[in-house]
């Protein structure tokens, strides 16, 4: 059920992407935050990341919703959900996920450039294990919702990668202890 959630998902964003944007060359430039660039694969990672929590979220309220009702027969299933129509927040879905792959891409990016400046690199042992990580999910599943929406292995894996500059900076601020 998961699985098919996923998909759904996955196709929802692509068919969400594809009405925004036209056709691009391989590696374009989507989205710039201060000197990190973004490639629009990149993007529609942050795009079906955000996706899936937004999802979440619905299911989670809609969940509790039907719990605290006193109505069993009320129930619905994800598959029923027409997300876009949905509210997060009171945000409607569509901009809630672009609001949250937006904001997901400037924390890499900040990241990134707090790192930079303060000289910090991550450790090698510590991107290798992220790229078996990521490689493990990519054979796991999710190969098949992120290249239905154009982003391939190459940059999942960075994305996951990029992940670990968070933790090498509150380490860096904090202390590994």
């Amino acid at each position: 059920m998961k699985l098919f959630k996923k998909i759904t998902a996955a196709v929802l964003v692509a068919m969400l992407a594809l009405s925004a944007t036209a056709c691009h060359k391989k590696n374009e430039i989507a989205v710039t935050v201060g000197d990190v660039e973004f490639t629009s694969a990149y993007y529609m990672c942050a795009l079906v990341y955000a996706d899936m929590a937004a999802r979440q979220k619905v299911d989670d309220t809609k969940s509790a919703d039907t719990s605290s009702s006193s109505s069993s027969s009320d129930t619905s299933s994800s598959s029923e959900t027409d997300y876009s129509k949905e509210k997060i927040d009171g945000v409607d879905y569509t901009k809630y996920v672009k609001d949250e792959a937006l904001k997901s891409l400037k924390q890499v990016a900040a990241y990134k450039l707090l790192c930079k400046k303060n000289k910090l690199e991550v450790e090698a042992d510590t991107e290798s294990n992220t790229k078996q990580y990521a490689e493990s999910m990519w054979g796991y599943g999710y190969s098949t919702m992120f290249e239905e929406n154009g982003v391939y292995k190459s940059t999942f894996v960075q994305y996951m990668t990029d992940s670990n500059y968070a933790s090498l900076y509150f380490d860096h601020i904090y202390g590994k202890e």
